[in-house]
């Protein structure tokens, strides 16, 4: 049940899951462990 719910957010909102994974990465990169979705 919560495998179908990651998938169906994973499917309805990919735009929004690629600008947080990026966020995560700069902030990373950058030394920063703030992260703001």
């Amino acid at each position: 049940m919560l495998l179908l719910l990651i998938v169906l957010i994973l499917l309805s909102t990919p735009n929004h899951l690629l600008a947080y994974y990026k966020t995560l990465i700069d902030t990373s990169q950058d030394g920063l462990v703030q992260i703001t979705p």
